[in-house]
Order: structure tokens, then C-alpha cells, then sequence
């Protein structure tokens, strides 16, 4: 839905500027024509909003972040394969013979934004960590070239991964690392004892650190040249969300004081529907968004608020539903519209000060901290419309 400016519309007065609005705002997004934004906003409040959404701009369409992702993996892949000219003639042979599996952990590590990159790191590491550890530990119990053991661990080993709550990742890595391992320890003509062990330039170590590598570039290529993090897209998923739950009251609000059916109900469910898909992309950017700060200090604080403002749209959600029933039921006869004819100015008015309200919490929860002014403000428009 297109995103209106009402977050600095002033609550106290008369409903007709916030109400016009509004209903303008609904109507622009049916018809499909842009809105005329007036000049009656707060410059303040609008700074404000642009500085957590980026501007009054919705985030980047998903084809453009796609192909925004993909040059930063070309990128990176091409500095792994310039690094083997560049590395200096004391590196052992065998790091510079698993330069080319750097590639491998960039592509299946870099994905969405920091978060989940950060994410697949710890999870594609700990899958290799753990196949390292298992041929380890087979190299210790059991001599080369033994068949019978090699057969026994690789399906022991392979239950046991698959059986772990684990990730699908980490499983994915542990399971592609164990059949290498494998054939390399049923090989009589291998010495284990410079390549299944853990040494400066043994295979183990040299696996664990070009996975490491990997990783690492992974991680750079999410956060340059510009960072996209999970945390900017909640923000921005909060600051649409909120004011299309404002939208979706006041019409169906405005709707249900008329005299007669329309067809514009159909497409206000259609949004209903977009809202929370909406809803639903804000929920797992913000619970992806832990990794980004580990909830410490200033990400936990963000993230908590906006994991309250997911909890809030829930809630709001669960009631436009209850009223969508009653307006898909209503047959609008000559009684309802006497009773809701005089409700319909107060009404109008106590939906248009909710919405307000809302997109006012929005605005003061997504940057990490409340002021006092704003806990002043708010507590204002609270007891406003429990008047």
C-alpha cells in the first residue's frame, strides 16, 4: 500500500484533516494514483522518518537486491581466485592447493542481508569443524586403510548428523566433508599423519581455515560497500506496516458507517491480505536480526521494541479480522445506517487518533531508545482517546 504522510498530522482538533487524508491515502492506493503529499507536516517528524526508513522511498525491489547480491559474490569469488597469485612463496603447498574452496563457502555462506550470512557462518564452520573432528578421531582409533572402520564411522557418523536438531546447513557441510574423509582414510598409499591431523599444514586445519576464509569475505560482502542488514529492513517493514494498519481501520471503519455495499471491500481485503505477508517479513527480519548484535546493548534494546511492535500488529491483526467478518456479513439495512450515521464522526475520529498513535509509537521505538519527550508525548495521546 502506498505509504501516506500522517506521522506528524497534530492529534487534538477536528478529524476532517487527519480523516481526509487518510481516506485519500486508501483511495489513491485503489485507483493506483500517487499521492499529493501536503505541506502541513512537521519537518521534525519527517527527518525523523526518513532517517529509520531511508526516505519516504519502500525498500528496493526484490530483483534489484537480488542482483545487487550477485555482484557482491562476484566480486568476492574473484578476489579468492586472485589471491593464489598474490600469496607469498612461504605458505605451504597444501593451503594454496584449497584456495579454490573458498569459492564454495562465499556462495553457500553469503545470503539476504548480515544477518543471515552471519548466521550461515556459524552454521557452515560448525559443520565442517564437526566432519573434522570425526576423521580426527578415526584417525586415532583405527589404522589406515582399514575399510571396516571406515564403513562403520561414515554410517554411525552420518545417523548421528542427520538425527541432531541441527540446522539443515550445518548438516549439509558436515555430510559433504565425511565421504572425502572417508575415501582419503581407506587409502592405503595416504599417510595420515600429515593430512588427517591437526597441524600447521595438515588437510584439517587447512580445511578449517579456507572455510573460515570464506566466511569472513561472506560477511564483508553483506556489510561494503553499503551494509544490508536484517535490522533496516525491519525498520523499514515497521514504519509501511504501521501505516498500513492505519489505512486498513479507517476504511474498513469508513465502510461500515456507509449505507451500501461496495466492491471496494474485495480490493480492502486483498490489502488485508498483502498486510500480512508484510507483517510476517518483519517478524522473521526482526527475530534474524539477534544475530546482527547478539541482543547486546543497543541491538538488544532495537530489536526488543520492534519484536513489541510485531507483537502489537498481531494483535491488530487478529481485530481487523473480527472486522472483516462483520463487514462481509452486513447487509447494510435502513436501520444500520440510522445507528451508525451519528457514530460515524466519533468513530472516524477515535480510528484516525489509533492510527496516529501507532505510527507516533513506531517512530519512537524504532531508533532504540524512548525520550522522555516522546514517553510524554505518547502518554498525551493515550489519554486522549480514552477520553
Amino acid at each position: 500500500m502506498a505509504t501516506s504522510n500522517l506521522w506528524s498530522l497534530p492529534f487534538c482538533g477536528k478529524s476532517s484533516q487527519r480523516e481526509q487524508i487518510l481516506y485519500t491515502s486508501m483511495r489513491s492506493t485503489l485507483t493506483g494514483q500517487a499521492l499529493s503529499r501536503p505541506d502541513e507536516f512537521d519537518p521534525v517528524m519527517l527527518e525523523r522518518l526518513q532517517a529509520f526508513t531511508g526516505g519516504l522511498k519502500t525498500w528496493r525491489p526484490t530483483f534489484t537486491h537480488g542482483i545487487s547480491f550477485g555482484g557482491r559474490v562476484a566480486v568476492v569469488c574473484c578476489l579468492a581466485c586472485a589471491s593464489r597469485a598474490i600469496c607469498p612463496d612461504w605458505m605451504p603447498d597444501v593451503y594454496l592447493s584449497y584456495l579454490p574452496s573458498i569459492m564454495p563457502a562465499i556462495i553457500y555462506t553469503l545470503y539476504g542481508n548480515f544477518a543471515t550470512t552471519m548466521m550461515y557462518t556459524v552454521q557452515g564452520i560448525l559443520g565442517t569443524v564437526l566432519a573434522c573432528m570425526n576423521a580426527y578421531i578415526l584417525t586415532c582409533v583405527a589404522s589406515s586403510g582399514s575399510q571396516v572402520w571406515v564403513v562403520v564411522n561414515f554410517v554411525l557418523f552420518c545417523f548421528t548428523i542427520l538425527c541432531l536438531n541441527m540446522n539443515i546447513n550445518s548438516k549439509i557441510f558436515a555430510l559433504s566433508w565425511t565421504p572425502y574423509f572417508a575415501m582419503t582414510f581407506a587409502d592405503p598409499a595416504i599417510d595420515l599423519g600429515t593430512r588427517l591431523t591437526f597441524t600447521v599444514d595438515s588437510e584439517l586445519t587447512t580445511i578449517i581455515i579456507m572455510q573460515c576464509t570464506g566466511a569472513m569475505l561472506a560477511i564483508l560482502a553483506s556489510l561494503l560497500p553499503t551494509p544490508v542488514t536484517a535490522t533496516s529492513h525491519a525498520r523499514e517493514y515497521a514504519a509501511t506496516t504501521a501505516n498500513a494498519t492505519a489505512e486498513l481501520f479507517l476504511f474498513v471503519a469508513k465502510y461500515y458507517c456507509g449505507t451500501s455495499k461496495s466492491l471496494e471491500i474485495n480490493v480492502w481485503n486483498s490489502h488485508l491480505a498483502a498486510q500480512r505477508k508484510a507483517a510476517a517479513k518483519m517478524k522473521v527480519a526482526t527475530k534474524a536480526a539477534w544475530w546482527e548484535g547478539f541482543d547486546l546493548g543497543y541491538f538488544g534494546r532495537m530489536r526488543g521494541l520492534l519484536m513489541k511492535h510485531v507483537e502489537v500488529l498481531e494483535d491488530l491483526d487478529r481485530r481487523l479480522g473480527v472486522l472483516q467478518v462483520c463487514v462481509l456479513r452486513e447487509e447494510f439495512s435502513e436501520s444500520h445506517a440510522k445507528v451508525m450515521e451519528p457514530v460515524r464522526p466519533v468513530l472516524v475520529d477515535l480510528v484516525c487518533a489509533m492510527g496516529e498513535t501507532l505510527m507516533a509509537a513506531t517512530i519512537c521505538c524504532t531508533d532504540g531508545s524512548i525520550a522522555e519527550d516522546e514517553r510524554e508525548s505518547m502518554r498525551r495521546r493515550i489519554s486522549e482517546i480514552r477520553k
